[in-house]
């Protein structure tokens, strides 16, 4: 809606779903990186945890066309609020060709045949659990470190599971891990992703604007510390409160988009807010 008055290609701060979108802070590269070790260095499991809107789902869905572009074999589950024999079944259905399952046992023997014969064609699964915090409630959590327990059979030369299993979720999940010992013990790599620092956030705002087709100072240097503050350094709230504040500034055929914009759109956010929790 705004974007030819700003000279953009397209909106900066919508979804993000290309490659040129994504932002290589510190946190996010090292999380990335940890958890492409885990799937190359074949461990059993690894967990990525961090607030709500850090962009862990971003890094998994990069990760996950990395992986799927090289031709591994990947399961996501998306949303994780089922029953162990519910989530067994899925992954039972999953892992093989489908068909019917009808019991918590059925689904633990295609598993194991599934995970046998992708062994045989030295293939290894990696399974993505986004949200994985919720697991707990329903008793899966445990049910996951019991498929660790599955081997690659002679094919696995002593390297582990069958399986690679991440783990993606918010901070409950690392309390969740921490009651559960047996698992936390196969758990190789933790990554703690965290907020944009104040420099990062400029950075972040600067390179979607970019991305976008930008070839101008649009957010003063103002407005980009202001924009930390507000977002506290969330990607999310960052994208949310920079995408009014572009379009606010378009209605009120601005040259640039100032802090005090941004404290504007800010407070409208948080009216709202209130108002729906009334």
């Amino acid at each position: 809606m705004y974007e030819d008055y700003w000279q953009l290609a397209t909106a900066p701060f919508a979804y993000a779903t290309s490659d040129d979108a994504y932002f290589p802070s510190e946190a996010h590269d090292g999380a990335l990186l940890k958890f492409r070790y885990a799937v190359d260095a074949q461990r059993g499991a690894a967990a990525m945890i961090g607030p709500s809107g850090v962009g862990k789902s971003l890094l998994v869905r990069r990760l996950t066309a990395e992986l799927a572009a090289n031709e591994r074999p990947v399961i996501e589950i998306l949303f994780p609020q089922m029953s162990s024999r519910e989530l067994l079944a899925y992954l039972a259905a999953k892992l093989s060709d489908g068909g019917e399952i009808n019991s918590a046992d059925q689904a633990v023997r295609r598993i194991e045949t599934s995970l046998a014969e992708f062994a045989r064609k030295n293939q290894r699964p990696i399974v993505v659990i986004d949200d994985a915090q919720v697991l707990e409630e329903a008793g899966a959590l445990d049910t996951l470190r019991l498929l660790l327990n599955f081997t690659a059979g002679p094919l696995s030369q002593g390297r582990g599971p069958a399986l690679t299993l991440l783990l993606v979720g918010q901070l409950p999940l690392l309390s969740a891990i921490a009651r559960m010992p047996a698992l936390e013990d196969r758990i190789a790599v933790k990554t703690l992703l965290r907020s944009f620092t104040l420099d990062e956030s400029a950075a972040y705002i600067e390179h979607r604007l970019r991305a976008a087709g930008a070839e101008r100072e649009i957010f003063t240097p103002g407005a980009l510390e202001k924009a930390h503050f507000l977002a506290e350094g969330s990607p999310r709230k960052l994208n949310r409160l920079c995408d009014l504040a572009l379009l606010v500034g378009f209605a009120n055929q601005q040259a640039q988009v100032e802090a005090g914009d941004l404290e504007n759109v800010n407070r409208e956010l948080v009216t709202v807010a209130a108002a729906a929790g009334h």
